[in-house]
């Protein structure tokens, strides 16, 4: 990897370039035999046939030749090349007189998928040669594409060479990482998506062996927003089981394609780093091929895969100084089952929240419909159950300068009165881009700003009391009768116009009585006695 830097928002411009992806200062070890040019391989070869089914072969010999004479029968001449994954088995017939026509065929074997974590056939033959000392050096093999597909070519780990270890792969090894071609005695022959020599069956765009295109959809669309901000900008979200994959630059930049999971992992291009790729790219259960094609000083990127897709992947574009705008076309196609007329756009990064330490970039997803490219209602995605991109990620900018931390004041130590105080905790520290948080000496804060208050006064309003009117004349001009006066709770003395609060603010033990009783004096005159 290469590090590309690149200027922040206020910075000064500065321009940076894309590398080349090519491995043209990978070469060829001079101690290893010459790769041999696959077209000169082709010719070379003697007619053959390949097994498809029953009775049924098929000539591969390009002279033409009708096949005539007294031929035996085709026998085994050793056992299937793989124990899984799709090997070949050689047969070869005798002629009993004059025959033309082929002495050898090939046949499909043990085409099962091997066991889930089986090492890959061809990294296997390369690694079969960490214990060969090349040039007194032992190194960790790794396969590497030559000039010729079905040489075993490998290169060792971190090195910039490669060496032929033989002419040809065991028979059965991927031609590449991204056709079903298989190599046969050193040659690339075409393998049906059956997994059967001389089979025409394809994988249609839904990715369905000897489908006709009626079990998905294809979205297609352009992203060609203007004057973006150096940095990487999300194009588009593929849902998992996509299939068919297809996204290109429509001119040439010094930008660069940029593959990431839901989570921000990064596959391809991440952490302002661009990859030397050499080889198709293992994500999200499929190959992706990885092209640049040169264009000046520029190029235009490419990446292809067949799908289906085992996570949903977002393709980003890492967006360098320089560059105007951007163009680019992307095509996929999902399954009915789910398919939607809708899905959503990302939406731009916002700039960090903080100018220092971890903060947060936002963005506003939107939902568009894919016949249209045109925005619509959000609610359409969402009952769709469209997946909505994240809306929310981490950000790191610089480490913050030392600064005072302040806690939240305690609760007051009294509820009113003339003592309440209440207490805060206050520290110098310093908050990092990672978020971390270190605390360091007061000193180193006070050339900033004085100490804030540790200790400050609170609820120092005069407690609430019951405060008693008058009590009202008898209310009997003779005999027993009763006085009334009102009692209330308020915060300060009646005289001193005191705010009324409810009663349930004072204590109700302490409330002084509202009523008594009081007499006149008996009254006189008659006095009428009722009697049985």
């Amino acid at each position: 990897m290469r590090l590309l830097w690149f200027i922040a928002a206020l910075c000064a411009t500065a321009l940076a370039f894309k590398l080349p992806y090519s491995n043209n200062d990978v070469h060829l070890h001079p101690l290893s035999p010459s790769e041999v040019d696959p077209s000169a391989a082709r010719v070379k070869r003697q007619a053959y046939q390949v097994h498809v089914a029953g009775d049924v072969s098929v000539s591969v010999d390009k002279g033409g030749q009708t096949e005539t004479g007294a031929w035996g029968a085709w026998n085994p001449e050793k056992e299937c090349s793989r124990t899984c994954g799709g090997g070949v088995q050689v047969e070869k017939r005798q002629c009993n007189g004059e025959c033309t026509g082929a002495s050898v065929r090939y046949v499909s074997c043990n085409i099962d998928d091997c066991p889930e974590g089986s090492v890959d056939f061809r990294s296997e033959q390369c690694s079969q040669h960490n214990d060969s000392p090349l040039d007194g050096n032992y190194y960790k093999w790794l396969p590497y594409p030559g000039k010729n597909k079905c040489e075993l070519t490998c290169k060792p780990d971190s090195q910039r060479f490669y060496y032929k270890w033989a002419d040809k792969v065991v028979d059965g090894t991927k031609c590449d990482g991204i056709s079903n071609d298989i190599c046969v005695d050193g040659v690339c022959l075409p393998l049906g998506c059956d997994g059967k020599l001389g089979s025409q069956e394809k994988n249609d765009k839904c990715g369905v062996c000897g489908g006709d295109g009626s079990t998905c959809k294809t979205v297609e669309g352009f992203f060609d927003e203007r004057s973006l901000s150096p940095g990487y900008h999300d194009i588009i979200m593929l849902p998992e089981g996509a299939t068919s994959i297809k996204i290109e630059e429509m001119r040439p930049t010094t930008n660069s394609l940029a593959i990431k999971n839901g989570s921000d992992h990064f596959y391809l291009n991440g952490n302002y780093q661009i990859q030397v790729v050499d080889k198709p790219l293992s994500i999200a259960g499929t190959q992706f091929e990885y092209d640049s094609r040169k264009a000046g000083q520029d190029s235009y990127e490419k990446l292809v895969a067949k799908g289906p897709l085992t996570e949903d992947l977002t393709i980003a574009l890492l967006f360098q100084t320089g560059n105007k705008n951007s163009a680019i076309r992307y095509e996929f196609s999902v399954p009915l089952e789910q398919d939607t007329p809708y899905i959503y756009k990302p939406g731009e990064w916002s700039e960090c929240s903080v100018t220092c330490g971890e903060g947060v970039h936002t963005r506003t997803p939107y939902c568009i419909d894919t016949a249209t490219q045109g925005r619509v209602e959000d609610e359409l995605c969402e009952e769709a159950n469209v997946t909505k991109p994240e809306t929310e990620k981490k950000c790191q900018t610089v480490d913050c300068e030392a600064e005072w931390f302040t806690g939240d004041w305690e609760t007051c130590s009294q509820s009113c009165g003339n003592e309440g105080t209440q207490y805060r905790t206050v520290y110098c520290h310093r908050v990092f881009k990672d978020g971390s948080r270190k605390t360091v000496d007061d000193e180193d804060c006070k050339e900033v700003a004085e100490r804030p208050p540790v200790q400050q006064s609170c609820n120092r309003d005069a407690c609430p009391e019951w405060q008693a009117g008058p009590w009202s004349a008898c209310s009997e001009k003779c005999g027993d009768a009763k006085q009334y006066r009102s009692v209330t709770c308020r915060s300060e003395k009646e005289g001193e116009e005191g705010k009324m609060l409810g009663a349930d603010q004072c204590n109700a033990e302490e409330k002084p009585e509202d009523q008594r009783g009081c007499n006149l004096g008996p009254c006189e005159g008659l006095k009428f006695v009722t009697g049985e």
